[in-house]
C-alpha cells in the first residue's frame, strides 16, 4: 500500500505542473484512515480522480483507490479503476458513460453503464 502512495503522489505532483494549460478541468487525490470502535481493526484508503476536456464538449477522467482493511474481522486489499466518458449538451446538462474494474485479492469484476449526469 506505501509504494502505490508513493507512487501515486509523485505521479500527481509531477504532472500537475503543466496540467491546466494541458485541458485538464479537475482532479482530486484523498487519503483516508479509520478504526472501527468495537475492534482492533482499521481501513486505510487512497483514491484520487482526474478529468481532462479533449474540447469544450467532450471530455474523459480516470479514477482510481486502493482500500486496505486490517484487523480481526478482515485482512484484504482491494482496489478500483473507472474510465468515464462525458459528453456535455450545456452547462447544466452532461451525459456519460463508464467503464470500471474492482479487484480483490486476485479475483475482479467488470461493470459498465451509461448514465445522464
Amino acid at each position: 500500500m506505501l509504494h502505490k502512495l508513493i507512487l501515486t503522489t509523485a505521479l500527481v505532483t509531477a504532472g500537475t505542473s503543466g496540467a491546466i494549460a494541458q485541458g485538464f478541468t479537475g482532479g482530486s487525490i484523498g487519503i483516508e484512515y479509520g478504526n472501527f470502535a468495537d475492534f482492533d481493526d482499521s481501513q486505510k484508503t487512497l483514491g484520487g480522480s482526474v478529468e481532462y476536456a479533449i474540447d469544450p464538449m467532450i471530455a474523459v477522467a480516470l479514477d482510481a483507490a486502493f482500500y486496505d482493511f486490517e484487523g480481526a474481522l478482515s485482512d484484504t486489499s482491494l482496489s478500483n479503476y473507472t474510465l468515464h466518458g462525458i459528453y456535455k449538451l450545456n452547462d447544466h446538462v452532461s451525459l456519460g458513460a463508464w467503464v470500471g474494474r474492482d479487484v480483490a485479492e486476485g479475483f475482479f469484476r467488470g461493470s459498465y453503464r451509461l448514465l445522464r449526469c
